[in-house]
């Protein structure tokens, strides 16, 4: 407008005319260049949480054989306590089960990063499952399939902490009852307190320092499931946020 004011009574209109076009582009700025999305490569998560879980579990592995060979670890000790027995025997055994459980889903994991990142997923595979199900679908439509996801997923990898706590409860379990037969003697109403077919103080003392191995076995093996489990849910939330993510990228080409 600046321009009409200062040329209108100079020049003649074609001239003003051209002038107020130029004084336009050079004003104007130019639009920006359309800019694909393409989908981001990202560092493999499932083999980087196979790799850790499988360093963890092998250094634990190593640390439990290294007890055994100092003779920390005294299966003798158990002799005659069938109950202490029998509770130390359950919790090794769902320790057992909780820990291939567990580096199963872990590989299942590392399966289905590796498909993620492959041209096209699978159909079989859960990014493939996904992306069939978003595709020609609003925002909305794909909010809701990506909660879902979020969630199947989630109650999917919660298996492995029910043997984390099931580990704990039977080594407090262990405990209690090598306390109770080791306490069963005890006479508190009596004159030394312990009658007298009792074994004295110091078998007592052993007996009690033997039954709390069951709380130590469930405590420890309770931390290593529970380990396991965290990196199977961090690597787990990851690779759903990254399907999501290759959703909506589809979505928006």
């Amino acid at each position: 407008m600046t321009a009409v004011m200062k040329y209108a009574g100079a020049i003649a209109f074609e001239d003003l005319e051209a002038e107020v076009q130029r004084a336009f582009q050079r004003n104007r700025t130019p639009d920006a260049a359309p800019v694909s999305t393409p989908v981001r490569v990202k560092a493999p998560t499932g083999a980087g949480t196979a790799s850790a879980a499988a360093a963890l579990n092998f250094a634990g592995l190593g640390l439990f054989a290294a007890a055994w060979t100092q003779g920390w670890i005294d299966p003798a000790a158990l002799a005659g306590r069938p109950g202490l027995a029998a509770s130390i025997g359950a919790i090794v055994t769902v320790f057992t089960v909780g820990l291939v459980f567990g580096s199963l889903k872990i590989w299942r994991i590392g399966r289905e990063t590796r498909a993620l990142r492959s041209e096209a997923p699978p159909a079989g595979s859960w990014a493939g499952a996904y992306l069939d199900v978003v595709r020609s679908r609003d925002a909305g439509a794909r909010g809701i399939a990506a909660a879902m996801l979020q969630l199947r997923l989630a109650t999917w990898c919660g298996g492995t902490r029910h043997f984390a706590t099931s580990v704990a409860l039977l080594g407090v379990i262990g405990s209690l009852i090598g306390m109770i037969g080791a306490l069963a003697g005890a006479d508190p109403f009596g004159p030394g307190a312990i009658r007298p077919e009792v074994p004295p103080l110091p078998v007592l003392f052993r007996d009690l320092s033997v039954a709390l191995y069951a709380a130590a076995a469930g405590a420890i093996t309770h931390l290593w499931l529970t380990a396991n489990h965290r990196m199977l849910t961090g690597a787990t939330t990851r690779l759903a946020a990254e399907i999501v993510e290759r959703g909506e990228c589809a979505a928006d080409v």
